[in-house]
């Protein structure tokens, strides 16, 4: 039998194993005061994905004024390819709209076009470009959004494609 992922709210004792993904994901890795800060925010909703104690990934959120902002995604390098980034930016929307969104919104590089498909798959269009965006590299980044997510028909595409991924728990806030 395979070990179920479990997606759990990240904690602050998740912050050690979460900074090394970060650091492995980015160029320009959040500091742990970030982290903190978004831990604390009553707005925002961070997640792990992990097998057992080890944690394969993250994403956050905040949440305001019914709109969802998608701040950070990462999976750890050798976790790729084994739909936990797909697992995760799935329970963040449902969290999304457990939390009265009705619509989201997150930026990705312009060079990530896996991001970028996996967003599209989840209904995410592009709105606009931000030039310059990136700091390490001044890349663009597309701002990519989803409309009427609280719609029925929005709600039952998310939950089709939740019932494909098998052996996932998610735990919520």
């Amino acid at each position: 039998m395979l070990t179920p992922i479990v997606i759990a709210p990240m904690r602050a004792c998740h912050l050690d194993d979460v900074m090394r993904i970060d650091r492995c994901c980015f160029s320009t890795p959040w500091e742990r005061a970030v982290f903190q800060a978004e831990l604390a925010n009553q707005a925002s909703r961070y997640l792990v994905a992990k097998i057992e104690n080890r944690i394969l990934g993250f994403g956050g959120e905040t949440v305001l004024l019914g709109e969802a902002h998608i701040s950070i995604l990462a999976v750890s390098p050798e976790w790729r390819g084994k739909k936990i980034g797909e697992r995760l930016l799935c329970a963040l929307l449902e969290e999304a709209l457990r939390l009265k969104a009705h619509c989201a919104m997150l930026e990705v590089r312009q060079s990530n076009l896996i991001a970028q498909n996996l967003y599209a798959k989840y209904g995410f269009r592009p709105v606009t470009l931000r030039p310059n965006y990136y700091t390490d590299n001044s890349e663009d980044a597309i701002v990519m959004r989803l409309d009427a997510m609280d719609a029925p028909d929005y709600r039952a595409h998310l939950q089709q494609l939740r019932n494909q991924m098998p052996y996932v728990t998610c735990r919520t806030y």
